[in-house]
């Protein structure tokens, strides 16, 4: 996953590099090379199968997924009227968490609550068919993102830190051309195909996502 993190980032400067010593024309529907930005915001949809573990007092411990939020850059390449590849990178944070009571000399001793991945670092490749040459146009996007775990905190007891993986995404938005860059509204649900572990977690834990995205670019 770190390869195709830094695949992702090395594209984006390359051509980011490139937009600026290339003289191009200002309306970006005559672009091959679109370069932009988004922002979004995410449910998480955490699934488990939570086994009984004797130090919980809980063995089925109150999940809550809340919202989150996320801040990226992405390259496009126009290929064709109707098709379009981006590779994107980003921050996301996210909302899940964990609350259960921890046993100790068989008594309930205290609860514990950890943030469930509360930052990743995403890298994603998506194809874009868009439905019109011109104008306004929905389109669906099809793709995949590697999401690698950040730790904002080196307390174990409020973060859980899971390994990373990767997601498919399926979307679809509307694409907007102004006079000199483009809007992007997105509806998008990512599909965790692999999944996490923790020390107090022995099952696979999946950490699936609703997100609306805005994007810019141009």
């Amino acid at each position: 996953m770190k390869k195709v993190m830094i695949l992702c980032l090395s594209v984006i400067l390359a051509n980011a590099c490139i937009s600026q010593e290339t003289e191009v024309d200002t309306q970006s529907t005559d672009k091959k090379w679109l370069h932009g930005f988004n922002f979004s915001i995410n449910q998480s949809n955490l699934i488990y199968d939570f086994p009984v573990i004797p130090i919980l007092a809980n063995p089925e411990p109150e999940l809550s997924n809340s919202l989150g939020f996320g801040l990226g850059v992405n390259t496009e390449y126009k290929a064709t009227n109707h098709f379009s590849a981006r590779v994107s990178a980003g921050l996301t944070f996210n909302g899940g968490h964990f609350t259960y009571t921890v046993v100790q000399n068989g008594e309930p001793a205290y609860e514990r609550d950890q943030h469930f991945l509360p930052i990743t670092l995403d890298g994603g490749i998506h194809g874009i068919l868009t439905l019109k040459e011109e104008g306004i146009s929905p389109y669906a996007v099809l793709g995949v993102t590697a999401r690698i775990p950040i730790n904002s905190s080196d307390d174990t007891t409020k973060i859980i830190a899971a390994n990373g993986f990767v997601s498919a995404d399926f979307g679809i938005g509307l694409h907007t051309p102004l006079t000199h860059f483009n809007i992007r509204p997105e509806l998008r649900y990512s599909y965790a195909l692999e999944g996490m572990y923790h020390v107090l977690i022995p099952e696979k834990t999946y950490m699936h996502q609703v997100s609306v995205i805005i994007g810019f670019n141009g």
